[in-house]
């Protein structure tokens, strides 16, 4: 695992490196004021291309890869909040998943078997952002699947997440819609009516800013799910699933609309 060093205060950055995204990776190192990062020489291929975001160029010394951070490398991050970089990462990766799903579709691949592994084995979607299919929440409750869809278990399920707040990873498991998710946060796979759902684990913050990026073509927007995004989101900034349900033409038009992703 790389570390950062500040005066012999070791950092972890294994969250940041699973994102691989530059900008994330430099606003940590701006609030936490790092000059130097060590990595173990037999990890680094694996972070190189974070690393490579930076512009130093680094020192092999005796089994580790050493980088002198320039004060200016990192110095346009150094206000940056975490809350702006929140809404900054979720708002890429949720065009990253559009884009990947976009792909996948247009290979003629079938849309009731999308989801973040298969995107993963097929190659449209990397693996850091895939992650991989977590146990259920919900084992043991097999009527829970078979009611989803019911109107009962809907006002069940509001009744009891309304008074009493549930982790993001249980509440998907109640929702209306069949779950499409992963361990890193994500969920990507089809919706009734051949429609397409799209989410991610967010903070409130995010949440406003993905609504207000991708809401003008979504049939309908959750936050937290499984509640309808409201005028007024929850003012306590916890990650809980942001998801979006789009139809075929709308999907297909917004994902037109979206930059290329970056080659991997």
């Amino acid at each position: 695992m790389p570390t950062s060093s500040r005066e012999g205060i070791t950092v972890t950055t294994r969250t940041l490196v699973a994102s691989r995204d530059g900008d994330q990776f430099k606003a940590f190192l701006a609030a936490h004021d790092v000059r130097d990062i060590i990595l173990d020489e037999s990890q680094y291929a694996r972070y190189a291309k974070l690393s490579g975001t930076l512009g130093i160029r680094p020192e092999r010394i005796g089994g580790v890869v050493l980088f002198k951070l320039n004060p200016s490398t990192v110095t346009a991050f150094r206000n940056v909040t975490a809350l702006e970089m929140d809404s900054r990462y979720n708002v890429e990766r949720f065009g990253l998943l559009i884009s990947a799903a976009q792909a996948y579709l247009k290979s003629g691949n079938k849309l009731q078997d999308l989801s973040p592994a298969t995107l993963c084995k097929l190659g449209f979607l990397s693996a850091d952002l895939a992650g991989y299919i977590p146990n259920a929440q919900t084992v043991g409750y097999p009527l829970i699947g078979a009611m989803r869809g019911s109107r009962a278990f809907r006002a069940a399920v509001t009744f009891v997440i309304s008074r009493s707040p549930v982790r993001w990873r249980l509440a998907v498991e109640l929702g209306p819609l069949e779950p499409s998710y992963s361990s890193s946060g994500i969920w990507i796979g089809p919706a009734p009516a051949e429609s397409i759902a799209v989410g991610v684990v967010a903070g409130v913050s995010a949440a406003v800013a993905l609504k207000n990026r991708f809401g003008g073509s979504a049939r309908a927007v959750y936050y937290p799910y499984p509640f309808p995004f409201a005028k007024h989101p929850p003012t306590k900034d916890e990650q809980q699933l942001f998801l979006m349900v789009f139809k075929r033409d709308r999907f297909t038009a917004l994902a037109r609309s979206l930059p290329r992703p970056p080659v991997s």
